[in-house]
């Protein structure tokens, strides 16, 4: 099943139509942003194509950083113990990550996921917990953190807006 959908451009007014799903899409003359029809949205990326990121998110080690080098595995799975303890006889989602596999023993198994901090300064700072069935000390603490590329240097957690 496909869905068009006509639209007004925001800026030269022309209405088009939009395949938003379905077979032939994006190929089909479509563009992923329905503000603009297909020949404004060329030109607003051609006008940004040389714009280059100043900021980027880059999954990094706690160690790696300043201000969160003293976070350690031991102490994210207690906030991950008191995350679980306080959600008992509760739906309870978290975020999950892809595991790593470990090609030489199949058996030693991996689980990423999404901690909060539950106390201290770090109070509510989600850390990534990497932890492995039988090699303990694999085990480490990520956490997502803005890289400020014109400075070359991790600056603050990052944080996602809507669009």
């Amino acid at each position: 099943m496909t869905s068009y959908a006509s639209k007004r451009c925001i800026t030269c007014g022309d209405v088009y139509h939009m395949l938003q799903s379905g077979e032939g899409f994006p190929e089909y003359g479509n563009h992923t942003d329905s503000r603009w029809c297909i020949e404004c949205y060329g030109l607003v990326l051609g006008a940004l194509k040389d714009v280059k990121p100043k900021f980027i998110k880059r999954t990094v080690n706690v160690l790696e950083t300043e201000m969160y080098s003293g976070v350690n595995v031991s102490q994210v799975l207690e906030w991950e113990r008191e995350e679980i303890l306080a959600h008992e006889g509760m739906l309870y989602a978290r975020r999950v990550f892809v595991p790593l596999f470990d090609t030489v023993n199949p058996g030693n198994h991996n689980s990423v996921r999404q901690v909060f901090a539950q106390d201290g300064e770090f109070k509510g700072t989600p850390f990534i917990l990497s932890t492995w069935s039988l090699s303990p000390d694999k085990n480490s603490v990520l956490i997502e953190m803005e890289y400020n590329v014109l400075l070359d240097k991790l600056t603050v957690p990052w944080k996602e807006y809507r669009r």
